[in-house]
């Protein structure tokens, strides 16, 4: 196995939640998703089905596990504040993490993956 960790740093409001979507606060499985959605916007494919070849090699399906293991460890929030999730209707309102909230994760990788690629 080999791990690295991680430090993220929040540079503009971030709107993360989990089971209440009025609570500020970091998910993995967002982070994993952005992570899936850029590989999709960067990487070459010849089609649908290498575009799913590759993916379900960098990050697993239901069928196959992830090479790849993300980890939450800490999370230091430099307060939460109420932002509109669209600036052009007042109506809905969110807790966000502010800017400048640090997040370290672990990165836990199979002995074949290189952790490079991922981070």
């Amino acid at each position: 196995m080999k791990e690295v960790k991680i430090q993220l740093e929040v540079l503009t409001p971030m709107f993360s939640s989990g089971g209440n979507p009025n609570k500020a606060d970091f998910r993995i499985t967002e982070l994993k998703a952005l992570m899936r959605t850029t590989f999709r916007e960067l990487y070459s494919f010849k089609n649908l089905k290498d575009m799913k070849l590759q993916e379900e090699k960098f990050f697993g399906s239901t069928a196959i596990k992830s090479p790849i293991t993300l980890l939450k460890e800490s999370v230091e929030i430099m307060g939460k504040r109420k932002e509109l999730l669209l600036p052009h209707k007042s109506i809905l309102e969110r807790e966000c993490l502010n800017i400048g909230t640090k997040i370290i994760i672990s990165m836990v990788g199979n002995k074949d993956v290189n952790l490079i690629i991922y981070i």
